[in-house]
C-alpha cells in the first residue's frame, strides 16, 4: 500500500538536527561523559585537528579540509570511513565555541547519512578534564555498509577511540 504522504529529509533527520539545540545545554540522555588525564584546552585543541581524526576514529581512513573560517579552522571537511567491507564518503560542516571549548558538526541538509555531534570541555584541574559527547548516526540501508564496530552505539566507540588517542599521545611525552 502506497501514501501519498511521504516523509521528507527533515521528519528523517536526527533529534538534534530537528531541534534548536542551545550549545551548551548538555543535558540529556544520550550524552555520554568521560575524563582525560590532559587539561581541557589540550584535549579540545586535539579534538579539533580535523586531519588527525583519522588517527583516532578507527572507521575513518582519510580527510580532506574543504574550507576554512577566518581563524583558520575547518568548517567543512570530507570523510571516506570504512565499515567492515564496505565504504562510504560523507561531509560534515562544524562549529567552533573556542571560548567554551565546545565543537559541534553535523552533514549538510539534503545528505543521505545523517551525522550531528558535539564536544565539550570542561577543566577539572590543570592536568584534567571532563569531556561530554553527543553523537548522533543514522545511515541509510541503501549504502550497505553492514555491520561494524559503529552500528550498536556510535558514540561509545567514538568516545573509546578518541580516550585510547589522548592516552597514547601523552604516555609517549
Amino acid at each position: 500500500m502506497y501514501s501519498d504522504e511521504l516523509p521528507t529529509l527533515e521528519d528523517n533527520r536526527p533529534a538534534m538536527l530537528q531541534q534548536e539545540v542551545d550549545p551548551l545545554d548538555f543535558d540529556g540522555d544520550d550524552i555520554i561523559t568521560t575524563t582525560h588525564p590532559v587539561n581541557a584546552q589540550t584535549c579540545y585543541e586535539l579534538f579539533c585537528d580535523i586531519d588527525r581524526i583519522p588517527e583516532w576514529v578507527s572507521a575513518v581512513r582519510s580527510v580532506q579540509s574543504l574550507a576554512f573560517d577566518d581563524a583558520g579552522s575547518p568548517f567543512k571537511a570530507a570523510f571516506l570511513a570504512i565499515f567492515g567491507s564496505a565504504s562510504t564518503g560523507y561531509t560534515l560542516e562544524y562549529d567552533y565555541y573556542d571560548q567554551h571549548r565546545m565543537v559541534s558538526w553535523a552533514t549538510p541538509n539534503g545528505t543521505l547519512a545523517r551525522i550531528a555531534g558535539r564536544a565539550l570541555f570542561v577543566p577539572l584541574s590543570d592536568r584534567a578534564a571532563m569531556m561530554h559527547y553527543q553523537l548522533e548516526v543514522d545511515w541509510p540501508p541503501s549504502l550497505g555498509l553492514g555491520r561494524s564496530l559503529y552500528d550498536g552505539h556510535p558514540a561509545s566507540a567514538s568516545l573509546n577511540d578518541f580516550r585510547d588517542y589522548v592516552t597514547r599521545a601523552f604516555m609517549l611525552c
